[in-house]
């Protein structure tokens, strides 16, 4: 009998032969700054550490998109706003490097947020594999999957497909809405910077379809509830994406930061933010 995925959450080891996957348990800090700042600040963050290449292109940025998936009525997205203890996030990622994509990787991914800390695991799909999410079904362990990510092995490939299988099936998931967004990436030991602009999206369901009328578990509908509702219209309207980029420092430890970083931040008068590209995507489209 093979092993249940996360049989034991704290001793679950995320490390893999793929080479950044050490930065897949972590702690995220975000901040949001104007565009209008982002030359100063590449170069000021260039002058601190290297930059990360994608997938060993040498490209100075990538190209990003993103396919999350949710349930009709939007369980993943709620349990955001409900700021939930331990709540999941559900995608299909791909790279383009320098624009150009690479379209023989894509990646499923499954994101936990528990409290502070970060874990995400992912393995890699094919297209025949995505064009069967989209119609449904879950993703399922095979020979052929199995071929594509030889480095993880059989034992955690299948604990985490068992993962998102489960998962898929449990909220019933549907791809929800794809993001996209360019990306500059520098990295120093185990100091990860990303620098996202250029957010964009387009939502993938029609809001007829949407059962988010009525709040999980409860008669209430989200936007007759002043508290929820207050809180979708306060996210949906406090930024304007077309005007900002999205820095995060990844990171292991709390406040584990180099001094330069740290003298970083203050230069620019940046502050960490809760920002979400999904949440604040989906409540754009709740709200409008």
């Amino acid at each position: 009998m093979r092993t249940a995925f996360f049989r034991n959450e704290n001793q679950e080891n995320l490390t893999s032969s793929l080479p950044e996957e050490h930065f897949f348990d972590r702690i995220e800090d975000k901040y949001v700054l104007n565009t209008n700042l982002l030359p100063q600040l590449l170069e000021r963050i260039a002058n601190i550490m290297p930059p990360f290449y994608n997938n060993g292109s040498d490209a100075t940025y990538t190209l990003i998109e993103s396919i999350y998936f949710d349930s009709l009525s939007l369980e993943f997205y709620q349990h955001h706003l409900k700021e939930l203890p331990i709540r999941y996030k559900m995608r299909v990622r791909r790279y383009a490097p320098g624009g150009v994509w690479d379209t023989e990787t894509l990646f499923y991914e499954v994101k936990k947020k528990e409290m502070e800390k970060s874990k995400k695991i992912r393995f890699v799909i094919s297209e025949h594999d995505l064009a069967k999410l989209k119609k449904g079904f879950a993703p399922t362990f095979s020979k052929e999957l199995l071929m594509i990510n030889a480095k993880l092995g059989e034992e955690k490939l299948y604990t985490r497909v068992s993962k998102a299988q489960k998962l898929y099936e449990k909220y019933s998931l549907v791809p929800s809405i794809k993001i996209s967004y360019l990306r500059h990436a520098f990295e120093l030991n185990d100091i990860r910077v990303t620098i996202d602009y250029n957010i964009t999206s387009n939502f993938l369901l029609l809001k007829s379809d949407l059962k988010v009328n009525k709040l999980e578990n409860s008669g209430d509908s989200i936007l007759n509830n002043k508290i929820l509702s207050d809180k979708i219209s306060e996210i949906s309207n406090k930024y304007c994406v077309q005007n900002i980029a999205v820095m995060e420092i990844k990171h292991k430890q709390i406040g584990e930061f180099p001094d330069r970083i740290r003298d970083l931040l203050i230069q620019f008068n940046l502050n960490k933010v809760s920002f979400s590209k999904y949440v604040h995507s989906v409540s754009q489209v709740i709200s409008s």
